[in-house]
């Protein structure tokens, strides 16, 4: 049973921050989408190196580095009943760097490619680096203030403004990439230029955030070796966390392809390289159209059923990228620029679909797993847990220099299929089936 505290305060917080945060993503996603990471930096990536390897590398850095300071984070929190100062001044400290990007494209002279590519690989790393230390506070700050049978509504709401600021990033992106003006690599500097302007109005508002008091385990930092050593009790007493997490490494499977979409899509039907805004569209679209209703299946039915949803969903991006170069090849009126871009851009529609359910199923049903003083230890853990597998990207580059596009795109759907197997099984979370994991006394621990 929910504390009075804590319904106050939830009460007190929940509209405010329900605007802010939503519109703090959307303004992320936005600047994100203008260097889109499966649909417009392969290509750029792909103009500086012919390495499939470091172009899957590029895709696979914002999820991997993103995921493997979670811990970390979890315990620079753990004793702070507000954790938003410590939000600020880390996600500082990542974003202001991208500046360079935009800096070394619009203003140096013309720099070696090479190097070009290892600063971007310097600030991507550290952008989601500290980006992933501050999601656990992140999270908890949206679970503090917003109710559960709200959280459908609120990621719905998220999803839709993010995927509102994604129309605009694509209308940016396709007005750049066929502008003549902008030679290259300038029309890549603009790209960076509006992705440094969504990060910075995200951070704007970041600073409005409300956040009132929460529960703490303990009244001191806690030790990141005492944090590692819970890790393997909660995964022993929860079979629901343990299940979960299997579903997410297999969705992740999906992930083999994702950097490889845009790029087979160009070379299978021969299409320009402007397309890719026409791919990120139909993925903002996908996002637009299925958050409303991934929001209310959250809310009426459960988070156990926006999994099993978007396991089906995950299973058309691989076939439909396998099936519609056929039919080109079949019905050549299919492969011509004005249409085959559209009929392509049905793989991206069906990833927006899948990523406008993804997170919020995830979490509404990991935050049901947890008390709020455990809240901050699931979500690091499960986090830090996904890193191998969003290492992906960079294995399916690996596997398509030694294959083909098509037998990863069907690797990809096997891993589909197996998740939805595994998601029929899940059952609705509940909260008092897991005992909470124990903390030593000498850690400080608040008693009652």
């Amino acid at each position: 049973m929910e504390k009075p505290a804590a319904n106050t305060a939830m009460r007190q917080f929940l509209w405010w921050n329900f605007w802010v945060i939503s519109l703090d993503c959307a303004f992320w996603m936005a600047g994100q989408s203008c260097m889109d990471a499966s649909a417009v930096l392969p290509v750029y990536a792909n103009s500086l190196t012919d390495s499939k390897l470091i172009i899957g590398l590029l895709s696979a850095l914002p999820g991997v580095s993103w995921s493997l300071l979670q811990l970390v984070g979890a315990a620079r929190i753990l004793h702070l009943p507000r954790r938003k100062g410590y939000l600020l001044k880390t996600a500082a400290l990542g974003r202001f760097p991208m500046l360079i990007l935009p800096a070394l494209l619009l203003f140096a002279p013309p720099l070696n490619k090479a190097l070009i590519l290892w600063v971007m690989v310097a600030c991507y790393t550290l952008l989601f680096l500290t980006d992933g230390l501050v999601s656990v506070a992140w999270f908890d700050i949206i679970a503090k203030t917003i109710p559960s049978n709200l959280r459908g509504r609120f990621f719905g709401t998220m999803t839709f403004l993010e995927a509102v600021g994604g129309v605009g990033a694509g209308w940016i992106v396709k007005r750049v990439l066929a502008d003549p003006r902008l030679v290259y690599p300038y029309q890549y500097g603009v790209l960076f230029a509006f992705f440094c302007a969504g990060l910075a109005i995200s951070f704007i508002l970041l600073l409005f955030i409300r956040e009132p008091e929460g529960a703490v385990i303990s009244e001191e930092e806690q030790p990141l070796g005492k944090i590692i050593g819970q890790m393997p009790l909660i995964w022993k007493q929860n079979p629901a966390f343990r299940k979960i997490m299997m579903i997410s490494w297999l969705l992740s499977g999906g992930g083999l392809v994702w950097p490889f979409y845009a790029l087979y899509g160009i070379k299978a039907l021969s299409l320009p390289t402007e397309a890719g805004a026409i791919f990120i569209w139909a993925a903002t679209f996908g996002n637009m159209a299925a958050s409303p209703i991934w929001a209310w299946i959250n809310d009426r039915k459960g988070p156990r059923s926006v999994m099993v949803g978007i396991a089906a969903i995950h299973l058309l991006s691989p076939l439909l990228a396998l099936v519609i170069p056929l039919l080109a090849l079949r019905h050549p009126a299919l492969a011509l620029p004005g249409v085959g871009q559209y009929l392509y851009a049905l793989v991206f529609l069906v990833n927006g679909i899948y990523f406008s359910g993804s997170l919020m199923g995830f979490l509404n049903y990991l935050l049901e797993l947890a008390t709020e003083e455990q809240r901050p230890l699931f979500i690091g853990l499960s986090n830090t847990l996904t890193a191998p597998a969003l290492l992906a990207p960079l294995l399916g580059g690996w596997l398509v220099s030694l294959w083909s596009y098509e037998a990863v795109f069907v690797l990809a759907l096997l891993f589909g299929i197996l998740a939805l197997f595994a998601s029929l099984g899940l059952k609705e979370p509940k909260l008092e089936s897991h005992p909470e994991p124990y903390i030593p006394p000498e850690s400080g621990r608040l008693s009652g």
